[in-house]
């Protein structure tokens, strides 16, 4: 089974906010649109459907 979750941008710090953009089909296509916008303060998050995050394993 391949991983079908989405990924965002997480832009900015604590003290001015964050704001996220998205979704993206992989991490790579999310690092190469954060790269592009020439910002620094950015992380690549994987977004879960909420269903993911209470399943038993």
């Amino acid at each position: 089974m391949g991983n079908d979750n989405k990924y965002a941008i997480a832009y900015g710090n604590p003290v001015d906010g964050f704001y996220f953009v998205g979704s993206f089909d992989s991490q790579a296509d999310a690092s190469l649109y954060a790269e592009s916008e020439g910002t620094t303060d950015w992380w690549v998050i994987e977004l879960q459907k909420p269903a993911d995050l209470f399943s038993e394993e």
